[in-house]
């Protein structure tokens, strides 16, 4: 498995946006699909997203 890239370009936006991950999480899951699939985004998930463990 190669390394993992940290996905600056998230947290970048996110930090612009002036948002803590949990505040991210939290609008992930009030998107119409977060709705419709009862998605469960949480802070650790936009965690492992920025540090790019996670595509």
């Amino acid at each position: 498995m190669p390394d993992a890239a940290p996905n600056e370009r998230l947290r970048n936006w996110r930090q612009q946006a002036d948002l803590t991950r949990a505040e991210m999480a939290k609008k992930v899951n009030l998107t119409k699909s977060g709705i419709k699939y009862r998605l469960s985004c949480d802070e650790e998930r936009i965690r492992r997203w920025e540090a790019g463990e996670v595509t």
